[in-house]
């Protein structure tokens, strides 16, 4: 009974203390109207015989937050996902493979093969053309057999409908082929085959000796408009 008394005059106070005469009342913000209505929910909360469990954590909402972002926090240190998020995951997507006549713009047209490769010094054509290794570089050659299978002779010029190739040594970086002006360059011919004919063309590619020396694999790719693929040998 004293407690409902106190309360009643501590209300009646309030009521007389924000509503005299000339004084403005005080106009409140979002965070303190939303703990007075906590409080006082609390308060007749308390009071109330039938309620076995009255509201005992007013939090303001910025603390709220606060505490459920520290929390997803911690989930996430350990390796959980808190209720409602994502996991992105972080595996990598295999790389498309392309054949090498679609490299070169001739899919429909010829079927291209790697028959061999070799690591030297000079890569010559003739007796007037030759290619040298830089120091400490060798020079990879792939070589590739042309079959035009389109029943008519061909014209070809890759440098035009082609891409830009790249090898990759047991698994490492990918070195970009080394541009020359040879007449037997696959990236880089200018020709024709004709029905049913057959032409040997090249890429050269100028790797570090060591490398060359230990290699174990080697994988070619190919740059198609900005889009970089596996090229299936």
């Amino acid at each position: 009974m004293r407690k409902r008394i106190r309360l009643l005059a501590a209300l009646s106070l309030t009521v007389f203390l924000l509503g005299g005469c000339g004084t403005p009342l005080y106009e409140m913000s979002e965070e303190e109207e939303g703990l007075i209505v906590q409080y006082a929910a609390y308060a007749l909360a308390k009071h109330n015989i039938y309620q076995k469990d009255g509201m005992t954590n007013a939090v303001p909402p910025e603390e709220q937050e606060e505490s459920q972002a520290a929390d997803e926090t911690e989930a996430a240190e350990e390796g959980q996902i808190p209720e409602g998020g994502t996991d992105s995951g972080s595996g990598e997507e295999s790389q498309q493979a392309v054949s090498i006549a679609k490299a070169v713009g001739m899919e429909e047209k010829l079927k291209i093969s790697c028959i061999g490769s070799s690591v030297t010094d000079t890569y010559q054509e003739g007796a007037y053309f030759s290619v040298n290794a830089s120091e400490n570089k060798k020079l990879l050659v792939m070589e590739f057999k042309l079959k035009n299978i389109s029943g008519e002779a061909l014209k070809m010029d890759t440098a035009s409908t082609g891409g830009s190739f790249s090898c990759c040594l047991d698994g490492e970086k990918q070195i970009p082929e080394k541009k020359t002006f040879g007449g037997r360059i696959l990236s880089s011919f200018s020709g024709s085959i004709k029905a049913k004919g057959t032409q040997k063309l090249y890429l050269i590619f100028e790797v570090p000796a060591e490398m060359a020396k230990n290699s174990k694999s080697q994988e070619l790719y190919v740059t198609i408009d900005g889009q970089n693929y596996s090229v299936k040998l």
